[in-house]
């Protein structure tokens, strides 16, 4: 199942330590992700993946991602991975 969700900048997307109940499709903005309180990344690009390792491997979430500007994500509960990656990598082989 999936759900379009909006955060304003600088709310959490997801809580490091948390249980992860699914992964995210970035649609549209940007998302910062941190390791404890240390800025790893800025993930901008529509059709991103983020949150997965949560879902591959049924631990608790290895980061903390925000949300740099207003953004809006996609989210799919745990077992969707699959047809996500499938339908995501096919997009995007198109479009080059």
């Amino acid at each position: 199942m999936q759900k379009t969700e909006e955060y304003r900048p600088g709310e959490s997307i997801i809580k490091q330590g948390s249980e992860s109940t699914g992964f995210y499709v970035l649609e549209k903005g940007a998302v910062e992700v941190y390791k404890d309180d240390t800025m790893l990344n800025v993930l901008m690009y529509p059709g991103t993946i983020f949150g997965e390792i949560g879902d591959i491997l049924g631990k608790p979430r290895t980061c903390t991602v925000k949300a740099r500007t207003q953004t809006t994500v996609i989210k799919y509960d745990n077992g969707d991975m699959e047809n996500v990656i499938r339908r995501t990598s096919r997009d995007r082989c198109q479009n080059l």
